[in-house]
């Protein structure tokens, strides 16, 4: 699930909710890496509990779902999706990638990890 030039496949899930399609696309192990975003915060502590209970939380050993296949880890956060969504296609317009971001690198775990990075899909939910 590499891109051409070997980074990590990632999709921006925009507006993701609970996480009720979260959760099959994590499962179908397509992309690497899932950034679920929401505007209610309600709706994100709901998307983590779902993630930890379909077994795609980034914090869990995801080898085990759907018969070893793996899930994708699916990291839940706050935010305005739309300007997640802008952030990464400035980036790619200005012909930037993620390895450009910042000489310090925050925790995967952490939002400002994850904002700005260069998405391959994004998806308006």
């Amino acid at each position: 699930t590499e891109t051409e030039n070997g980074k990590d496949f990632k999709l921006l899930e925009m507006y993701c909710g609970c996480g009720a399609h979260t959760m099959p696309i994590s499962k179908s192990a397509i992309f690497d890496s899932i950034v679920a975003v929401e505007l209610d915060q309600r709706l994100v502590d709901a998307c983590q509990v779902n993630c930890v209970k379909n077994g795609c939380s980034p914090t869990q050993n995801n080898d085990n779902v759907d018969g070893g296949k793996g899930a994708t880890p699916v990291y839940s956060f706050q935010g305005d999706a739309g300007e997640w969504a802008a952030k990464s296609l400035l980036r790619r317009k200005r012909g930037l990638d993620s390895s450009t971001a910042a000489s310090s690198v925050p925790s995967r775990s952490s939002k400002s990890y994850w904002y700005g990075q260069d998405y391959h899909v994004l998806l308006v939910d």
